[in-house]
């Protein structure tokens, strides 16, 4: 598509900002054409809301546009993909979850405004060996364990295979002192997805761990935030779940990991223990 005489020259377009002509990629070419809002459908005004949000946490990657959605999508161009976006009439139902699944975004959000943007479908996962099989069918997929910073400190584990598209497990785990009996279960099954982890060196390297932020925390695990907020968002690198395997104290000293991570720290390691000694 070439626009001549076109006022506003951005990160847009492909050519320098002296041309007097310039040719546009198809998200710059949908920002113009969009410009008259009443001639578009709902959708294309959603993907694009979409897309800034996405790309709000996108800094220092591709950013999201239709012409990435359409290579995501398995398509040679985008030009598949704006024939639906350019018309008034709403796309079928169809053609919307592939556009949900593709992104990781909530199709009901996309249909009819219900539910959170980023409520995309969690993974089963009843214990540590339900999410141990789905990494073991989808050998590739990256992983991330994140926990927030609070006193009641939670953990979630996300899997990813692109940078645009994130799935949480449903199962979150406790990382505190102050639970009862469920609580306990709870941290002594995650111990074994750690072990796991530390003892399988291809999930181990395709995994992160990151602190994060409570309401960071709070806002991806009900999908209201993108999950890729993570990578500008994230406090630091954390190896929490490694130390937690030290139950003997061989790599650092128990001062040393109550300097680290406080005296919660100790008591989760005692619940593992005490789990240990009941299963001998």
């Amino acid at each position: 598509m070439k626009i001549n005489k076109i006022k506003i020259k951005g990160n847009d377009n492909l050519v320098n900002i002296d041309s007097p002509t310039i040719y546009l990629s198809s998200i710059a070419k949908l920002k113009i054409e969009a410009e008259p809002v009443e001639t578009k459908n709902v959708f294309t005004k959603k993907l694009l809301e979409v897309f800034d949000l996405m790309n709000k946490y996108l800094s220092n990657h591709e950013k999201i546009n239709f012409d990435v959605l359409a290579n995501l999508m398995h398509l040679t161009n985008s030009n598949y993909l704006l024939q639906y976006i350019n018309k008034e009439n709403e796309p079928d139902f169809a053609f919307i979850d592939v556009v949900a699944d593709t992104l990781g975004v909530n199709s009901d959000w996309l249909k009819f405004s219900q539910g959170n943007i980023f409520a995309f479908k969690s993974l089963y996962a009843f214990n540590h060996l339900d999410i141990i099989n789905y990494l073991k069918k989808h050998h590739q997929a990256k992983i991330i364990i994140l926990i927030s910073e609070e006193v009641e400190a939670q953990v979630m584990i996300l899997v990813y295979d692109n940078i645009y598209k994130y799935q949480r497990f449903q199962k979150i785990y406790p990382f505190h002192q102050f639970v009862g009996a469920q609580g306990k279960s709870d941290i002594f099954d995650f111990y074994k997805f750690a072990k796991f982890l530390n003892t399988n060196n291809d999930f181990y390297l395709n995994t992160d761990t990151y602190s994060i932020r409570k309401e960071i925390f709070d806002a991806i695990l009900i999908g209201k935030c993108f999950p890729g907020a993570i990578w500008l968002e994230k406090s630091h690198l954390s190896h929490f779940w490694e130390d937690l395997l030290d139950l003997k104290y061989e790599f650092f000293k128990k001062d040393q990991y109550l300097e680290m991570y406080g005296s919660q720290f100790e008591q989760i390691q005692n619940i593992i223990i005490n789990k240990l000694h009941k299963e001998i």
